[in-house]
């Protein structure tokens, strides 16, 4: 069996795209949350559709920059432990959500993401984050 096989069927990376099961496999709070097919906060509808269309190389530079690690453990997003938690990143008006990069606390799998004012926004953020952020450590 090679590896990318075996890494397809015990860590189950097969789905790990797929929206439906990226809304049951994460925790939601502070601002941002969903139902499993009827996403309530735009932003996590936005994060889940990016995602979905990550390469594999784009997957794991986002899995290094929210978790420490460019792998996830056995069994994939929902062995995460503690579950990766999505929150609204507060930003005061009059600041604009979309001159922020979203920040993480990979100690808890902590993603805290503004509300980017659309998906072009999320995605070229994410990709700047994900690619600054590799590397340092920094308060947020």
């Amino acid at each position: 069996m090679s590896y990318f096989h075996y890494t397809l069927v015990v860590c189950s990376t097969s789905h790990q795209n797929d929206i439906n099961f990226m809304a049951i496999s994460y925790n939601f709070s502070s601002g941002y949350n969903h139902s499993l097919l009827l996403f309530c906060s735009r932003a996590v509808q936005m994060l889940f559709e990016i995602m979905s269309t990550y390469s594999a190389q784009e997957q794991r530079s986002f899995l290094q920059f929210v978790t420490g690690s460019p792998r996830l453990p056995v069994g994939g997003f929902r062995s995460l432990n503690p579950p990766l938690t999505i929150v609204r990143k507060a930003i005061d008006p009059p600041l604009n959500p979309d001159d922020f990069l979203p920040s993480v606390m990979t100690c808890v799998n902590y993603l805290k993401l503004p509300d980017y004012s659309s998906q072009d926004f999320m995605r070229n953020k994410l990709r700047q984050a994900a690619s600054e952020g590799q590397q340092s450590f920094h308060l947020s």
